[in-house]
């Protein structure tokens, strides 16, 4: 049986090229999509009128899988909506492999050798 894996993504993202390739990739790793963005899900989710907790609707969909998949929003220099950080979050405290698309480029977000071993000994003073 194929895991499931919950699509989180910027609702700006919807129906656009980025969300078909996404699909496309996510698919390719063996995974069955769970996409918010579709007509199935737009038909289930109707929250009631000034209701609070609608959101939870997205987070049961997230229970039922076994990975997140996230993509940041777009020139927004890793931002993330705050839907999707809630869906991540939600993700990660119920032990659900994250998935990140479309991170900046590795160049950008690769520190020294010197901050490596300062991080290191920060997060784990016991393995330095």
């Amino acid at each position: 049986m194929r895991e499931r894996c919950y699509y989180a993504h910027f609702m700006g993202d919807y129906g656009t090229p980025v969300e078909a390739e996404d699909i496309k990739f996510l698919t390719s790793l063996g995974f069955v999509v769970i996409n918010p963005n579709t007509k199935e899900c737009d038909k289930a989710y109707n929250p009631p009128e000034g209701d609070k907790k609608h959101f939870d609707f997205f987070l049961g969909i997230v229970s039922t899988c076994q990975a997140i998949a996230f993509r940041a929003i777009p020139d927004a220099e890793g931002a993330i909506s705050a839907g999707v950080g809630k869906e991540i979050i939600f993700a990660v405290q119920n032990n659900l492999r994250v998935i990140e698309l479309g991170a900046t480029s590795i160049e950008d977000r690769t520190i020294s050798k010197e901050d490596t071993l300062a991080l290191m000994r920060d997060l784990f003073p016991e393995r330095v």
